[in-house]
Formats: structure tokens, C-alpha cells, sequence
């Protein structure tokens, strides 16, 4: 049993995943990375409602009579498009 243990010591990723629990950061750096976090997350949710706003004008243009075929072509490739990128999230 104690070989398997060792063994699995071996195979740990050498990346930080071993550092110490006791171990502190300077609070420094624990603020710039909370707020990188922050800016990052209200990017994301600007992002998500122009998406949404976007998509919401591209299918009322996309039901209109007047709008050419090429053109209702292009608003349905967006709007999959739209979609497969909020999907993935």
C-alpha cells in the first residue's frame, strides 16, 4: 500500500498543486486577481446582453417581407452563430 501511495506522489503535477495549505499570498495579489475576476465577469454579462439584444433585432429583421433573400440568409447565419457561441458558455 505505501508503494502505491509514493507512486502517486511520483505522478502529482510539480505546478503549485503540491504547495503547502499554510502558505499565504501577499494581499496584493489576492486583490489584482479579484479584480481582473470582477472586470472579466461584467465583460462577460455586457457581452451576453448585447448578444441578446443583438439577436432580438436580427429575427424581428429576419421576419420582415421587405428584407432581400441574400440578406435573411446572413441574419440566420448569425443568429446560429449567436447561438452556438452563448451554448458553449
Amino acid at each position: 500500500m505505501k508503494g502505491r501511495f509514493e507512486n502517486v506522489c511520483e505522478w502529482a503535477a510539480g505546478d503549485g498543486a503540491l504547495t503547502p495549505i499554510g502558505v499565504g499570498r501577499p494581499n496584493g495579489e489576492s486583490d489584482a486577481l479579484m479584480d481582473a475576476w470582477y472586470l472579466e465577469r461584467q465583460h462577460n454579462i455586457e457581452y451576453r446582453l448585447c448578444l441578446d439584444q443583438a439577436s432580438r433585432l436580427l429575427r424581428r429583421l429576419g421576419e420582415l417581407d421587405e428584407v432581400p433573400a441574400p440578406l435573411r440568409r446572413q441574419v440566420r447565419l448569425l443568429l446560429q452563430g449567436i447561438r452556438a457561441f452563448t451554448d458553449e458558455e
